[in-house]
């Protein structure tokens, strides 16, 4: 103990980098498991998602006059020239296909309403009056707490609605 008060040192200033090393074996696991979780889930980004996809929709409604599409798939990248109905080049190819997954969501489109008995010229089949596209997570984990585990909604209206029950979204459910 003299040795140390002639140094200035205190004898327990040597045990500090004893505590810093088990704080960091405990908590370092954790804090790496809730960054990657948290990157996998991002709730903005589904909405987003839901944003882009339901700008593409109306954008293929009034540029073609035809209507909804029949599936995402008619919104995705022309591979052999101009954009038609067919398609459009209005979504990545990563959201235009018949069910996407990002950001640890599935995302359902459905076409709803009458569909047009004719369609326009340089499209091979009438739209739809309406849609649907819901997003819900790939593994649900229930809690108030944890609303990057909601469902979502939306439909013609643009309106976005959620719940953090485990089920689909509806056009019931309260909006985002």
């Amino acid at each position: 103990m003299a040795k140390a008060q002639e140094t200035g040192a205190s004898p327990r200033k040597g045990r500090r980098w004893l505590w810093r090393a088990v704080l960091l074996v405990i908590l370092g696991p954790i804090v790496v498991w809730n960054f990657r979780h948290a990157t996998q889930l991002q709730p903005t980004g589904v909405v987003s998602d839901l944003r882009t996809i339901r700008t593409a929709l109306i954008t293929y409604a009034s540029s073609f006059n035809n209507g909804f599409p029949a599936s995402l798939e008619a919104l995705g990248p022309n591979l052999e020239g101009e954009d038609n109905c067919e398609a459009a080049g209005m979504l990545g190819p990563d959201l235009a296909v018949a069910e996407p997954q990002r950001h640890g969501y599935n995302y359902f489109y459905r076409p709803a309403g009458e569909r047009l008995s004719e369609p326009e010229p340089g499209c091979s089949q009438g739209g739809y009056l309406g849609y649907t596209l819901s997003a819900r997570p790939l593994r649900y984990r229930p809690g108030w707490w944890r609303p990057e585990w909601s469902s979502y909604f939306t439909d013609e209206t643009g309106v976005i609605r959620w719940t953090n029950e485990d089920r689909a979204a509806t056009a019931e459910d309260p909006r985002r």
